[in-house]
């Protein structure tokens, strides 16, 4: 991939010297070359890690400022997902789907995505039209300058749920990635975005959990059960078995989605107290590693349990 990276950088592709001043050199015009195209890359390239042609190099030089772009991105993707109406979309959100539609621009996401929510053409148009012969500003969605506050979470959370449940679980956690890139020390987003990947991926799912378990997410006994479940699912069932044990009791238990594995896989399930799900998460380590006392002494908290 270096070649393609210092052509674009200086029009060929030099010998290369070893020296520390020379690698520092390769390595600078690499990270000038390559940091614009990925903030305005499509998700899926940057999933695949399929390198940049030389086109699209140079193209990404003449695109806004990757901060700008980025963002403006970011806000595309919530209003599409988040807001119902097209008039509480930003203006450049209402601009970057107009192109799209036309087949202007890249979609902020997989096509699959965009497809779950229909758009009507003369609405949109009209929604335009009307800003510009009002001469209104761009409307800047509250929640500092990414647009996310907690109402567009929640919305977020339950188009990706929508997709869990018809098995859509790539896409569901391509929701979350994406979101990322605006706010991407956010514990809720690193958590959902862990939840989503733990039927295809545990290990990944379980780095992005006990990064959002480091960042305080708020939910903890939910974080702890996600978590416990990876170990499980990665033949660890040791680890997930004292995990749970030496964080019990965890006080009232919460609603939650969560996966509970089966004879047949993951189904997610919807429960109402968290901790009854931990509590038989624990019994079936238990079971499986053949601890009579620990399976015993968890089936008694089942059956305590309301």
């Amino acid at each position: 991939m270096l070649g393609p990276l210092l052509e674009a950088e200086n029009g060929l592709t030099p010998n290369l010297d070893v020296s520390q001043a020379n690698i520092k050199k390769v390595v600078g015009a690499i990270m000038n070359a390559v940091y614009p195209w990925t903030l305005s890359a499509p998700l899926d390239d940057l999933l695949a890690l399929k390198p940049p042609s030389i086109e699209q190099l140079q193209a990404a030089r003449l695109e806004p400022r990757p901060e700008t772009a980025v963002l403006e991105q970011y806000r595309w993707i919530i209003n599409r997902f988040a807001e119902t109406h097209l008039t509480d979309w930003s203006t450049t959100s209402l601009h970057h789907e107009h192109r799209w539609r036309s087949g202007n621009c890249a979609a902020p996401c997989p096509e699959a995505l965009m497809t779950d929510r229909d758009v009507v053409d003369h609405e949109l148009n009209a929604e335009i039209a009307r800003r510009a012969v009002n001469a209104e500003s761009s409307r800047e969605p509250a929640g500092g300058p990414t647009g996310l506050n907690r109402t567009m979470l929640a919305k977020l959370g339950m188009s990706a749920l929508d997709l869990l449940r018809i098995g859509r679980t790539s896409e569901a956690a391509a929701l979350f990635a994406f979101a990322l890139h605006g706010s991407p020390d956010d514990a809720e987003l690193l958590n959902n975005l862990g939840f989503c990947l733990i039927p295809d991926d545990p290990r990944s799912a379980l780095n992005k959990l006990e990064e959002a378990a480091r960042r305080n997410y708020e939910h903890g006994a939910i974080n702890l059960y996600n978590r416990a479940l990876c170990k499980m699912l990665l033949g660890d069932l040791k680890a997930c078995l004292d995990m749970i044990s030496a964080a019990w009791p965890l006080g009232e238990g919460k609603r939650a989605s969560l996966w509970r594995p089966g004879p047949h896989g993951l189904k997610l399930h919807e429960t109402v107290d968290t901790q009854h799900e931990l509590a038989r998460l624990a019994h079936r380590a238990a079971s499986a590693l053949g601890d009579e006392d620990a399976t015993e002494h968890w089936a008694s908290i089942i059956q305590r349990q309301p």
